[in-house]
């Protein structure tokens, strides 16, 4: 996998675009760097020498130094930490003689591969029909130094915590913890997650959200005053 992730940052390396100036309302951190296929919604920050490739980035996101993304959708309104990294590539660990990629790649990590056909998935994908390899919901707040492997899902308003290996979907609403990260505890009661997830409130207007922003602080108030509406 390491191997991989220093390939990642390679490809994106070998076309990128050196941010000079800000692009849509967003705002780059020296040193940031962009690969093909990297769409911004807007009002987004991104931390220092950070590398994206094939990214979807929401609107109001931000994220810390360092993140090496590539192949990753993030949703509206998330807080993202410094060194986000997303390990993509598997190998093989029951039936093959050996994990080494020769043996089942065709992408010659290594430099060369005794087969000529793939004879292994090596990726797995969150979102099969856009290639995302993980895919991260709306009002998502993720920790510094925290991995994701790809295939995973973050759901809507969860909490990743600082140095969490997450291998697993998220649930949303709930906060996860440790290596590998596991369910600490929901943020919410289930009738309450219901409702925020029937409601997107990150799907309303930009004006209907400054305009209800002071009722943010209660999750009861929140609810109450949508309910009367």
């Amino acid at each position: 996998m390491l191997v991989f992730m220093k390939r990642i940052a390679s490809s994106i390396r070998s076309r990128i675009l050196i941010i000079s100036q800000n692009i849509k309302n967003v705002k780059f951190g020296p040193g940031c760097k962009l690969g093909r296929n990297v769409v911004f919604e807007g009002k987004n920050r991104i931390g220092e020498k950070s590398l994206l490739a094939n990214c979807d980035i929401g609107m109001g996101t931000y994220m810390g130094a360092h993140a090496e993304l590539d192949g990753v959708s993030i949703g509206r309104f998330c807080s993202i930490g410094k060194r986000l990294h997303i390990i993509a590539g598997r190998h093989p660990t029951r039936t093959f003689v050996s994990t080494h990629p020769a043996f089942f790649s065709q992408l010659k990590q290594a430099g060369f591969s005794f087969v000529s056909d793939s004879r292994f998935s090596e990726f797995k994908y969150a979102d099969e029909f856009h290639k995302k390899y993980v895919v991260i919901g709306c009002d998502v707040w993720i920790g510094d130094d925290v991995s994701i492997l790809d295939g995973v899902r973050i759901g809507h308003g969860a909490i990743l915590a600082a140095g969490a290996v997450v291998v697993n979907d998220v649930l949303p609403y709930s906060i996860v913890a440790g290596v590998p990260a596991r369910i600490i505890k929901k943020r919410f009661s289930d009738s309450q997650i219901e409702f925020l997830l029937h409601f997107k409130w990150w799907e309303q207007p930009w004006e209907w959200i400054t305009a209800k922003a002071e009722l943010f602080n209660d999750i009861d108030r929140f609810i109450a005053s949508l309910r009367m509406e």
